[in-house]
């Protein structure tokens, strides 16, 4: 599942056009916004990563100065799927609570937490192994027979 909600040609000035078209509506003016982007090429060898994060972070960053990049808990995340010679661009709030909007991750119950374990004493330790012993057996040599 691809979460998008525009599709355009896969060329950098398509891209610039299309994200000048919703931007204001996910990054109003004079409101504080964290946002992250996350890029994904599939079948592509002419849009390049560091370009597209590059060309949309600075519009991010034009069309609201309040708006900065957190990487680990975002309101905004910015996804960019180029798959062959096409563009999806989504807009995703909570991004990161729900998994990366992954069905069967959200849908599984929540893992148990483990048990905490209490530390050996000193009684316990001593009793497993007395100091008297000795852990290996000897065995008659040859010169006692």
């Amino acid at each position: 599942m691809l979460p998008v909600q525009i599709v355009c040609k896969a060329y950098m000035d398509d891209l610039e056009a299309t994200f000048r078209e919703l931007a204001p509506k996910h990054f109003p003016a004079g409101e504080y916004t964290s946002f992250q982007i996350v890029f994904k090429s599939r079948y592509n060898g002419n849009i390049h990563r560091d370009d597209v994060i590059k060309l949309l972070a600075d519009m991010v960053v034009e069309c609201n100065s309040l708006s900065v990049v957190d990487l680990t808990n975002p309101k905004c995340t910015i996804v960019v799927e180029v798959i062959k010679n096409k563009i999806c661009l989504g807009f995703l709030k909570d991004f990161a609570l729900y998994k990366k909007y992954n069905l069967i991750e959200v849908t599984a119950p929540p893992a148990p937490a483990p048990a905490p374990t209490e530390p050996a004493s000193l009684d316990q330790t001593a009793q497993a192994a007395p100091p008297d012993s000795d852990p290996i057996p000897e065995t008659p040599s040859a010169k006692d027979t």
